[in-house]
Parts: C-alpha cells; sequence; structure tokens
C-alpha cells in the first residue's frame, strides 16, 4: 500500500468514527436504537473506497411518506406516498406492538347512564379495544403521513463533505469533489 494510500485510509477512517459517533446520537434521539451504522473503507486501484450505510433503517422513516390527505413536513419530495386509508395488517401488527412497547392502551368503557356500574370486561373485550385503538392510530398515520426522520442529512453536510474534500486534496495534492450516492 501506498504512503498515499495509507493517508487517506487514514481520512476516511477518522471521518468514518466521526459519522458514526454522531449517528448514533442521532439515531438515539430519534428512539432508532435498533439501526446499526455500518462502514466500510477498502482499498481499490485507484485509491480508497468509503462506504457508509445504517442497516435496518427503513427507507420510509429516512424519507417519510406522503399521507392519502396530507403531507408531513419534509415529505413533500418523498418518493413514498400511502394511496389508501385501510391499513395492512402488518402494520397493524406493528403499530399494536408499539403501542403496547410505548404503555399506550385504550382507555376503558365508562358507565352508561341507564347503567350505573360499568360492564365487566373480558380479556376479549380488552383486546378488541386494543385493536379498535391501533387500528385509528394506523388510519391517522395513513392520513397524515409519516415526517422524515433525515438521518442521513443531518449526518453528511455540505461542511463535513467539503471538509473531507480538503483533506483529501491536500494527501493527493489535486482538487477534489467527493459526491454522495443514494442507493
Amino acid at each position: 500500500m501506498s504512503n498515499i494510500n495509507q493517508l487517506l485510509r487514514q481520512a476516511f477512517e477518522e471521518f468514518a468514527t466521526t459519522i458514526e459517533t454522531e449517528a448514533r446520537k442521532i439515531l438515539a434521539d430519534e428512539g432508532l436504537e435498533k439501526v446499526i451504522p455500518q462502514t466500510e473503507i477498502t482499498d481499490t486501484a485507484f485509491g480508497v473506497s468509503y462506504e457508509f450505510s445504517l442497516s435496518g433503517l427503513n427507507p420510509y422513516i429516512e424519507y417519510g411518506v406522503k399521507g392519502v390527505f396530507y403531507t408531513r413536513k419534509g415529505a413533500e419530495n418523498s418518493p413514498f406516498q400511502y394511496k389508501h386509508l385501510g391499513p395492512s395488517e402488518k402494520m397493524i401488527d406493528n403499530i399494536f406492538s408499539w403501542t403496547l412497547k410505548k404503555g399506550i392502551f385504550a382507555k376503558p368503557k365508562k358507565a352508561s347512564l341507564k347503567n350505573k356500574q360499568p360492564k365487566e370486561e373480558t380479556s376479549k373485550t380488552i383486546y378488541d379495544r386494543q385493536i379498535a385503538l391501533t387500528f385509528a392510530i394506523a388510519q391517522n398515520v395513513k392520513k397524515r403521513g409519516i415526517a422524515p426522520k433525515g438521518v442521513l442529512t443531518q449526518l453528511f453536510t455540505e461542511d463535513r463533505l467539503k471538509e473531507l474534500s480538503e483533506k483529501v486534496s491536500d494527501i493527493a495534492g489535486k482538487e477534489i469533489n467527493i459526491q454522495v450516492a443514494k442507493l
């Protein structure tokens, strides 16, 4: 490995450390702790290659989703859009799990004017009420869409890329322009 490649690798490793540290902080702030930042730096015939990915980050979360009736701020340019209000079974399952994890439960029925005492609830009625709440949340999400988190946009700012470009230019002795490819 040439001296230039060693210096390039070192510059990319420093950049990767900064990006991964910042990514973990942003993901924790957004409640996306399960997403894992991954970096790959490889030597190529032309120098050094740097790849970054967020394993487990759903593109719907990153770019947002336009709703059936509304579009959340930031999701205007999203390639994704809900077409109808009916939530899928998978969406219901995911939101049901989320409500339980977050401790969001449907309220018990109040006593009516006729009956002073509310009916005794069975586990089936509690479950049915929780499913109804989940369905209402799912419909609301589809109506309004999902706001984008923009984790990648927060990480790869123009200033950061310009700083990396300047480091690489100093090492290579030539002006370098760094571009980000979205996959």
